[in-house]
């Protein structure tokens, strides 16, 4: 092997991904989103593909997956996205039914399936689900994954506060495995429904960004992959946005 000198931003153009998790409620366009980035191929647990279905997006179906071999073909599934030379980005669409099918997995194996999970079933999913992030990331390829919410109110304090749908304690912490943590809504503008991405958190909602520039972080109306470089630091340097037109979708 032959050592060089590169240039950051060169290698910055070369190696460019984004490796994001994005919450929202069912409808606020999470799914279309993903649609939009380059060479997108989903890893369907959701069946909810519909929106995008005219998008250049490819699929893997997960969904008609017996829970008894969930583990097995996720991994096959992932396998055959990571190795796809036209894919460009990976969408798990959504970890809050990734998570779900996982537990019923895992108790079928420990024959625990239809008792409570037990905090060993919930320590062998967190370690799982942070394996399969970590694994996603070392594809080199651009990273999506969906998660519904779950807004509560906190009995101690009061407040209100929306965590991703993941079942176990690792919905406290999910947010802090990426660098990207966007919130979707679907808000009213002039009476029609437009899909809004936050990328600033507040009191209810976790958000973050080391991309989006300030400016723009409290929203990116109708957000699609070429909106979001063109909100980014990264604006001028990044080349490759090639997308559909964005679709109203989940």
């Amino acid at each position: 092997m032959t050592l060089e000198i590169k240039s950051l931003k060169s290698d910055l153009k070369e190696d460019f991904r984004i490796v994001a998790l994005v919450q929202g409620e069912s409808g606020s366009g999470k799914t279309t989103l993903g649609s939009t980035f380059p060479a997108p191929i989903f890893l369907d647990c959701d069946d909810n593909l519909q929106g995008v279905a005219d998008s250049h997006a490819k699929s893997i179906r997960l969904c008609d997956i017996s829970e008894a071999l969930f583990m097995q073909e996720y991994e096959a599934g992932m396998e055959i996205a990571s190795r796809d030379p036209w894919c460009k980005t990976i969408v798990l669409d959504s970890l809050s039914t990734f998570s779900h099918m996982l537990m019923t997995n895992i108790q079928i194996r420990s024959k625990s399936y239809g008792k409570v999970p037990n905090q060993h079933d919930y320590l062998t999913q967190m370690s799982y689900i942070k394996q399969t992030i970590m694994r996603l990331k070392r594809t080199g390829k651009n990273v999506v994954l969906t998660c519904h919410i779950n807004i509560d109110k906190n009995e101690v304090t009061g407040k209100w506060r929306a965590l991703p749908l993941v079942t176990g304690k690792l919905a406290q912490q999910i947010g802090g495995l990426f660098q990207e943590n966007w919130m979707m809504f679907n808000d009213s503008l002039n009476g029609k429904g437009v899909f809004k991405l936050k990328s600033i958190g507040d009191e209810i909602f976790s958000a973050k960004s080391l991309i989006i520039l300030p400016e723009h972080k409290n929203e990116i109306l109708d957000p699609s992959y070429s909106k979001i470089i063109e909100s980014s630091k990264y604006a001028n340097l990044i080349i490759d946005v090639g997308e559909t037109p964005l679709q109203k979708g989940k």
